[in-house]
């Protein structure tokens, strides 16, 4: 027969009687129908326009051909065939309802799997095994599946197929081929032991805990994952994928639609927070976060190439803890300005382990420096004995030679001293500068047992990466397990030297720092217990000498509680 040429109608109403007219002709004509088979399994974009079909409850009358839009048949279905195809991984980020869902994990993989050749094997995940395949919730990815299956005709069906066989929960098997699309809930080993064409994340940044195990797990598992989502903040694996500069990033906005235009996106703005706008429609990965808790650090005004002074002391800001141990390196100038210098956050590692590397990082930053020009401060938690080896943290960091003050006071209070230090300047220049460093998440030379060494990790987090605790609490930030730990020993750093003098009374008061005595007098509430730090670290190091730098005028040989 004469070589078939395929023009498809996009407006619905034009679409859904060419589809009709095409299946009724295909029924009556065998060569036509195995002619339109073949050309639909080769061309995606054709399967598309002409077989598939999707579920809107929004938009009458619910059950509409699926007819790409220019960005899904211009961006997202090459992107993901070509990762497919070619064997690379793949970020796409998105605003919500945008239908990358509908065209890539449901779509794209049921398309392959219709395939008259085997080895089309998928893995779809989620961040719970309810959003993979609930049976009769059409929002679950195998659902979707279904849907578009059983809207396509008796001919384009596998040969064999059999709902009560082949179709399984989490499972869709082609008795053809072989060829089986699998699901699987996030875990820590998802996909182990597979072997796989391609690997979905679906929501990817939503996905919790085990985030980055889920994605090394499947790196020997396929050579295509393929992560989609909206962005949930920055301290997720999926943030992080995105910003390192190692994957291939495709970005779909919510007025890519045809359907949406200025006059919606106004329309969005007066509904919706502003968290949701930054959420849900605008791919803001800090402004998705929540509400940001520092709103006032500005990148042009608070961070600066900064150097350290050989001939000013150094505070060290220390927060203990296996996971993510952090120390921040800082100056206090001649004209009261706080420098931050440098950082350094650990990743499962010892104490002990990480503060030797501290002190070689110390000696290689600060070469003209004495020891007696360092003064360490950090969390009075480190004073807690540790069952297991019957020592406090403290004593831990004793014994290599780093001796460290605490203080007890609110973190409230101490949230609210380093907000004030960035609205305060000196000589034009803030009170509270940080320093410019390159982002070295990805240097393979780095020890596997950090984070990070370089402050990108701090501009992050005054830029969304720490934020508002979501239980609404006044002026205090959200235990996130990324970035409090450097903030936190920020904290302890920022009332170490600028100790409450800068709260106003109704602060201070509210924080439980001073009170009114009977005589109507503002007193300090702080309790200070003298403690002969001498004996403690006797007991640590044997013949350890304290030696406090410039913290010995402010706390002696007194611990403060």
């Amino acid at each position: 027969m004469e070589r078939v040429v395929f023009t498809v109608p996009r407006e619905r109403q034009a679409n859904l009687e060419f589809r009709q007219q095409l299946l009724a002709r295909c029924e009556h004509d065998p060569e036509l129908r195995s002619a339109v088979r073949t050309y639909a399994l080769r061309d995606v974009i054709f399967w598309f326009d002409v077989f598939a079909w999707t579920y809107d409850p929004r938009v009458p009358p619910f059950h509409l051909p699926f007819v790409l839009f220019d960005y899904e048949r211009e961006i997202l279905v090459p992107e993901f065939c070509a990762a497919i195809e070619e064997g690379y991984d793949l970020y796409a980020e998105k605003s919500r309802d945008t239908g990358v869902t509908e065209v890539g994990p449901s779509g794209v993989t049921l398309h392959y799997w219709l395939q008259d050749s085997g080895g089309n094997d998928f893995l779809i995940g989620s961040r719970k095994e309810d959003l993979v395949d609930s049976r009769g919730v059409p929002d679950t990815i195998f659902e979707k599946l279904r849907y578009k299956l059983y809207h396509l005709p008796k001919w384009m069906i596998p040969t064999g197929f059999r709902r009560d066989k082949h179709d399984l929960h989490c499972k869709l098997i082609n008795p053809a081929t072989g060829s089986v699309i699998v699901g699987e809930a996030n875990n820590k080993h998802f996909g182990t032991g597979a072997r796989k064409k391609c690997v979905w994340y679906d929501e990817f940044p939503k996905w919790e805990s085990t985030d980055s195990d889920a994605w090394t797990s499947c790196g020997d598992v396929t050579k295509c994952r393929i992560a989609v989502g909206t962005p949930f903040g920055m301290s997720n694996k999926a943030a992080e994928l995105r910003h390192s500069g190692q994957i291939k990033v495709i970005r779909v906005h919510a007025l890519q639609r045809p359907d949406r235009d200025m006059d919606w996106y106004r329309e969005q703005k007066k509904r919706r927070t502003e968290q949701e706008l930054a959420q849900e429609i605008d791919i803001s990965y800090e402004g998705s976060a929540g509400k940001r808790f520092f709103p006032n650090y500005n990148l042009s005004l608070h961070r600066r190439e900064l150097v350290a002074n050989p001939d000013l002391d150094v505070l060290m800001c220390w927060d203990f803890g296996y996971h993510h141990p952090a120390v921040l390196f800082t100056q206090k100038d001649t004209f009261d300005r706080w420098l931050w210098l440098h950082c350094i956050v650990g990743k499962n590692v010892l104490i002990d382990h990480f503060a030797r590397y501290v002190q070689r990082m110390m000696a290689k930053w600060f070469p003209e420096h004495r020891a007696e020009q360092f003064t360490h401060v950090g969390d009075p938690a480190g004073g807690s004995v540790n069952d297991k080896i019957d020592e406090t943290t403290i004593m831990m960091l004793a014994k290599v030679g780093i001796y460290v003050v605490t203080q007890r006071s609110p973190r409230v209070t101490r949230a609210k001293l380093m907000k004030l230090l960035l609205d305060q300047n000196v000589n034009g220049l803030p009170t509270l500068m940080v320093s410019a460093e390159e982002d070295d998440r990805y240097d393979k030379k780095k020890p596997e047992f950090l984070l990070t060494q370089s402050m990108w990790h701090v501009h992050e987090g005054f830029l969304g990466g720490v934020r508002y605790d979501d239980r609404g609490e006044k002026e205090d930030y959200k235990k996130d397990g990324t970035f409090d730990h450097i903030f936190d020993a920020a904290g302890y750093g920022a009332y170490y030297l600028y100790p409450a003098g800068l709260l106003d009374f109704d602060d201070a008061r509210s924080d439980g720092l001073i009170e009114r005595n009977r005589e109507g007098q503002v007193t300090r509430r702080r309790k200070v217990k003298t403690v002969d730090l001498d004996a403690e670290i006797r007991a640590a190091h044997s013949g350890g000498n304290v030696r406090f730098g410039y913290g010995a005028a402010r706390v002696g040989r007194r611990r403060v509680y």
